[in-house]
Formats: structure tokens, sequence, C-alpha cells
């Protein structure tokens, strides 16, 4: 049972061990889920199941136990990553939590919200986690509405409304 000290002090070597350890298993399982979506997804998109199910929800269940919410996580994660990586981007996202946000968004916007990402990324240093992706959504989403109501979708031009900070670079 944990204890309830919230103190934070350092690890003696074994302990520090016994973290990194566990992190790097932590970590294998992150991509490993990946994998299986990815495993999945093959499976579901050539029909590979048919052998022996009528469906792949029905094969997913039996074969592996996967619940519907499970699957359907793991195989939307899955065809983000394959959308990803056809498109050529320099890094993927390294677990599920990353990929999911991007599920909703067009294939094309996906690319452009991921580099978004990867680019704040670079410069802040930030860890990439799903709140940092929803909110580089919400910006992006909020972008397009407000060229929508300007009548102008595709890279920003100038308008009367701007001020010299906001103007584009041309």
């Amino acid at each position: 049972m944990p204890s309830n000290d919230t103190t934070v002090r350092a690890l003696a070597k074994s302990e520090q061990d016994e973290l990194t350890s566990c992190e790097e298993t932590i970590s294998r399982g992150a991509r490993s889920l990946l994998s299986i979506g990815a495993a999945l997804l093959a499976i579901r998109n050539q029909r590979l199941y048919r052998a022996s199910h009528k469906s792949f929800e029905e094969y997913a269940f039996d074969r592996w136990e996967l619940s519907a919410s499970t699957r359907k996580r793991l195989v939307n994660a899955a065809e983000v990553l394959k959308t990803l990586g056809d498109a050529g981007a320099v890094a993927l996202p390294a677990n599920v939590e990353q990929a999911l946000p991007l599920y909703d968004l067009p294939e094309g916007a996906r690319c452009e919200v991921w580099r978004s990402v990867l680019a704040n990324q670079e410069s802040t240093g930030q860890h990439i986690t799903a709140v940092v992706v929803e909110t580089t959504i919400t910006a992006y989403r909020g972008e397009i509405e407000l060229q929508s109501k300007r009548g102008h979708i595709g890279p920003r031009q100038a308008s009367a409304e701007d001020t010299p900070e906001t103007v584009p670079e041309t």
C-alpha cells in the first residue's frame, strides 16, 4: 500500500534502478499498445478474421477479450499513426493517449496539428500529453473558425481588422 508521505526525497541507487526499470516497462507497454492497434487494424481492414468469425468485433472479443471501447481506442490510434506515417511525419505519437485526440480530425488536419504539437514541444521542451494535443486541436479549430468567418480558408491573408502585430508576414 502506498504511503501518504508526500515529501519529495532523493532515491537510493537501488530505488532509482527500480524506477528506471519500471519506467522502461511502461514505455515499452505504451509502444506495444500501438503495435497491437496496428495489428488489429490490419486484421480488420484485410478481413483476416473471416475464417473463424463473421465480424471483426466478434473476433476481437472472442479471441482477445477486447471490449468495444478498448478495441476502438487501439484501432483509432493505429489509424492516426498510419495517417501520420504515410504523410512522412518525422516523429509519431508515442502512445495511444497522444494519438487519440487527432482521430476526429480530417487526415490533412491531423498532420498539420501534429506538426504544431512537435514544433511546440521542440521550442518549449514540454512533454507531449493528451492535454497538449487537445489544446493544439482547440487552437487549430479556433483559427479555422476565424478564417471561415472572414470568408477565407487556407493561408491567412491580412485584413482591415489586423493590428500591426497580427499582420501575416509575406
